[in-house]
């Protein structure tokens, strides 16, 4: 299959319901430096993550760096 190399994620305040960073067809990547925040959302099924890697889409070897980044899922937590 085709996928995504060489994405470049970083130095962001990204504020998100479930996922901060959602990788999918994601065969090369770095996600660094990034300030997440999950505010939740509708529970059941959806899986919440500051960074989500889905799939590379078949596409063998992939590498994705993930580094210093931080999350806070604090907000609402409760209501999860």
């Amino acid at each position: 299959g085709n996928a995504i190399s060489g994405l470049v994620v970083t130095d962001n305040d990204i504020t998100a319901r479930q996922r901060g960073v959602f990788l999918s067809a994601v065969s090369g990547a770095t996600v660094a430096r990034n300030r997440i925040t999950l505010t939740g959302g509708a529970s059941g099924t959806i899986t919440y993550a500051g960074i989500f890697h889905f799939n590379s889409n078949g596409v063998t070897p992939f590498n994705v760096t993930i580094d210093r980044n931080t999350v806070d899922v604090s907000a609402n937590a409760a209501s999860w």
